[in-house]
């Protein structure tokens, strides 16, 4: 009878886990440079002068690497990133990493899909 605070209080922590590792990428806008310390479910989209030119996000296997993808369009190799009306994010097309973990995923409102 005494315990049962203790069970409650598991259940709780363990939902909250849960909550937080099914939480959405949220899309942060930012003038200029990258922030020195990449949030976790963070897509920062970096403007100059109010053009998108790089969107950089944590990697979402865990691997911890730091990825940058290009928004200017004359470049090759270019994604299109945006805010949703939600404060989600979508990047488009899908990330590869061909070094490192290898992962491969998209994001659509604020969610990893990930390919095979």
């Amino acid at each position: 009878m005494k315990l049962l605070w203790l069970a409650d209080a598991g259940q709780y922590l363990v939902g909250t886990i849960r909550h937080l590792c099914r939480r959405p990428y949220r899309a942060v806008v930012r003038e200029g440079n990258m922030p020195r310390i990449i949030a976790p479910k963070t897509l920062y989209i970096l403007n100059e002068d109010g053009d998108p030119w790089q969107a950089t996000m944590r990697c979402p296997c865990g691997c911890g690497s730091a990825l940058e993808m290009n928004l200017v369009p004359d470049e090759k190799a270019v994604w299109r990133a945006k805010v949703e009306p939600d404060g989600t994010g979508t990047l488009h097309p899908s990330v590869w990493r061909q070094v490192g973990c290898r992962s491969h995923f998209f994001i659509r409102n604020g969610k990893i899909r990930w390919c095979e």
